[in-house]
């Protein structure tokens, strides 16, 4: 075609298909003309005696030049004028089953292999096409950026602040303070990328502290490793023989290095929990894993380490025989705190201490109370309590200002018990999405059977593979329906009429096209994040504005009515249970495993009564005034709820016997067992209504969809039974909404 007047943002629009450069098929005096300057720095090659044509050649700047040659000339692109489509099925052709559909057309893929002589040399080329067009978007470095900012500590960058990192990070090159330079000049420099993050005046003003939405909450692994780094952690002889150090971390606090759950990490950089942050359009990203159980296990953790070092009963692994020892004493241990305060006074150890681990945010009245605690004790003990009782702060846990007021912090209050009989919500989710149409599907006998193997292909159940179950429904259009034979426990409730099956239900709020559904949705419609979020949020208007997840908002209705209510997680939590936070209502978020509650050891002597401690833990965690930081406060509430709430339950679960204990033997089945007990104890919780959510992960097949679902269905199939079996035992069938 002929361009006319040249567009190179229509051209790389429109143009996919690369060329090699005009000169590889030889000079102005050979084959190809000299080339023509159109403008914009675009330039056209022509075989020669031929103008515009599928044989045309566009040159077109590189936006990005981290690929600029030696020489320093800038990377230029090479475009065939040519597009080349696919198009699948027509009007009259047999790709066209009931029901009919148009036929499908698209950008044919490029293809880096000789399909004659593939090879290996090829796919190097075509993984460094694919990284190469990821990281020249020009969405790439801010997207980057800002979530590297975030892993060091500002969970809300300003935009300036990201654009500043962004273009180090696209120029390869930062200047610094006293002119110091950072980086190599090539696209994506790290050093001079960290260098921005770290040495930028909103890192380092020092005034920004006053700034309530300042900072975030620490990273989970980064409070553990700083800890034990500013505290001098030393090995013992006994680390030779163990691996790993670190044990169990992704389920004790949250988040630990190489086991990431997925690739979308342990949670999401625009996690903005209910309430302040939500209504504020504030990120805290780490606060999606601050649980019940990841808040015990947390502190725990610290006050195992600072007592008696890395050991089974804080971050480390069980390996030695009655792990409970005296404070000091590190003969379990692989490893231990050496630091010593180099003050002479308390005063002075404990400001060493809180600089060390707060960064000098600890106000000199908390440093003061806590001298006067430790006096008396012995000089290791001193040093011991110190560390245990700031690893409880706000101070250490967020880079946040706490403004105490002087009054004690009251637990989030629970509605009162009211006469309306007990009912509950269990809803699992199935991470990623479940690939539901290989669970219900039509039967072999019905007439849609033939669409769906069509359409589905390798991917459709087989008649072997599916077990019938009626109905009697005339608006269905099969009279049988085949479910999945690896589940087979839904026929059982479907044939019992305990269960329904709900088909074709997704978050669209109106019809839309691939053409209009950006700007006819509220939404991103090809995100695994996103439409996780909004199927458990079920708000497509966006019109609740708290981002409150639909059983959230039943609570939420519930609640005003005066019953009790409550939304638990097991292992985890989802929006979907997150309420309108203007009512004081959490989410509690349990162990599969067992409650977790807090140890709270002697340091003279191996007894759980570490009474001391409790009223300085108190004062650390009490209220704030409106000018405290946001992050400090969340936390100080997170921690007096949640040890409210497990020292309370912890005598109830001991108490509750399951008439099936034996059969919840799978990973769902583990969740729904605590999911049993807390049931069967809703008149000892005090509770009317009751929500519970859990996960199993591992859904969003990409390759091998259907042997993956295969595979991960008898796990789900096995915990379902048993909770089925559990509920009907019970005589709680009635009383069980249950939801996957």
């Amino acid at each position: 075609r002929s361009w006319g007047i040249a567009d190179s943002t229509e051209i790389r629009s429109t143009l996919k298909i690369g060329s090699v450069p005009p000169e590889y098929f030889g000079n102005a005096g050979g084959d190809v003309s000299a080339g023509t300057d159109l403008g914009g720095g675009v330039t056209v090659y022509h075989l020669l005696g031929e103008e515009y044509g599928e044989n045309s050649i566009f040159k077109l700047p590189d936006e990005f030049d981290e690929f600029a040659d030696p020489d320093g000339e800038p990377s230029v692109l090479y475009f065939k004028n040519q597009i080349s489509d696919i198009q699948i099925g027509d009007v009259t052709g047999s790709y066209f089953v009931r029901p009919a559909r148009k036929p499908l057309k698209m950008s044919n893929p490029v293809l880096f292999h000789d399909l004659v002589q593939p090879e290996i040399r090829d796919s190097h080329y075509e993984i460094d096409a694919v990284i190469h067009h990821l990281t020249s978007h020009p969405n790439a470095a801010p997207f980057a950026c800002k979530m590297l900012i975030q892993h060091f500590g500002i969970s809300n960058p300003s935009p300036g602040y990201i654009e500043r990192v962004a273009t180090a990070y696209k120029e390869g090159s930062y200047t610094g303070p006293n002119s110091s330079e950072f980086g190599d000049g090539k696209y994506s420099n790290l050093d001079a990328t960290v260098a921005a993050i770290l040495l930028d005046q909103e890192a380092t003003a020092n005034t920004l502290d006053a700034d309530p939405a300042y900072g975030g909450i620490k990273e989970p692994i980064i409070k553990v490793l700083q800890f034990m780094r500013s505290m001098k952690y030393v090995q013992t002889t006994h680390d030779r023989n163990i691996y790993p150090k670190l044990f169990g971390m992704d389920a004790k606090v949250g988040q630990m290095a190489h086991e990431s759950p997925d690739q979308f990490s342990f949670f999401l950089p625009d996690y903005n929990p209910p309430g302040q942050f939500a209504q504020s359009k504030l990120f805290a990203p780490p606060a999606q894993v601050l649980t019940m159980s990841t808040t015990i296990a947390t502190v725990e953790g610290f006050f195992s380490l600072a007592r008696h070092g890395l050991s089974g009963e804080g971050f480390g692994q069980y390996v030695f025989p009655n792990p409970v020892v005296n404070a000091g004493d590190i003969s379990r241990s692989v490893g231990y705190l050496s630091f010593t305060p180099s003050g002479s006074s308390d005063v002075e150890k404990v400001q060493e201490i809180a600089d060390l681990l707060t960064s000098g945010r600890l106000s000199a009245d908390a440093v003061a109370r806590i001298a006067a605690a430790v006096d008396g004790m012995t000089a290791e003990n001193k040093i011991r309590f110190a560390q245990q009782l700031i690893a409880t702060s706000p101070e250490f846990h967020t880079a946040n200002l706490a403004k105490r007021t002087g009054n004690d912090r009251a637990p989030t209050l629970v509605q009162e018990r009211t006469s309306e009989p007990y009912k509950a919500i269990v809803v699992l989710l199935l991470s990623g999405g479940l690939d539901s149409f290989n669970v219900l599907t039509p039967h072999t006998s019905c007439r849609l059977y033939r669409s769906y193997r069509k359409n589905r292909e390798v991917l459709a159940l087989r008649d072997s593979e599916m077990m019938p179950i009626s109905n009697s429904d005339p608006d269905q259009p099969c009279e049988t329906f085949g479910v999945n034979k690896r589940i087979p426990i839904l026929k059982e409730i479907y044939d019992n009429g305990h269960g329904q099956f709900h088909a074709n239900i997704g978050h669209l709020s109106k019809p839309v096209t691939k053409s209009n559904w950006y700007s006819e949705t509220q939404t991103h419609l090809f995100s695994h994040t996103t439409m996780g979020r909004e199927a458990q949020l079920v708000d497509a208007f966006q019109e609740d504005g708290w981002s409150t997840g639909v059983c959230g908002r039943m609570l939420d209705v519930l609640q005003r009515r005066g019953e009790s209510v409550t939304a638990i997680g097991i292992d985890a939590k989802g929006p979907i249970v997150e309420g309108n936070p203007s009512l004081g209502r959490t989410v509690d978020v349990i162990s599969s495993g067992g409650l977790n509650t807090l140890n709270r050891r002697s340091l003279t002597d191996q007894s759980n009564d570490l009474a001391a401690i409790e009223d300085l833990m108190k004062y650390l965690n009490e209220e704030t005034s409106l000018e405290s930081g946001v992050f400090a406060n969340y936390w100080a509430q997170n921690l007096i709820d949640v040890l409210n709430k497990t020292d309370a339950l912890s005598g109830m679960l001991g108490t509750v016997t399951l008439q099936n204990d034996h059969k919840f033997t799978s990973s769902v089945g583990s969740k729904l067992k605590m999911v049993a007990k807390l049931m069967l104890l809703n008149e000892a919780r005090s509770v009317n209504r009751d929500v519970f959510v859990i996960h199993s992960g591992g859904h969003d097949g990409h390759a091998l969809a259907k042997e993956n679902l295969q595979g991960l269905l008898p796990d789900i199939n096995s915990g379902i039974a048993a909770f089925y079996k559990e509920m009907t035992d019970q005589a709680m069938l009635d009383d069980v909404t249950f939801v996957m």
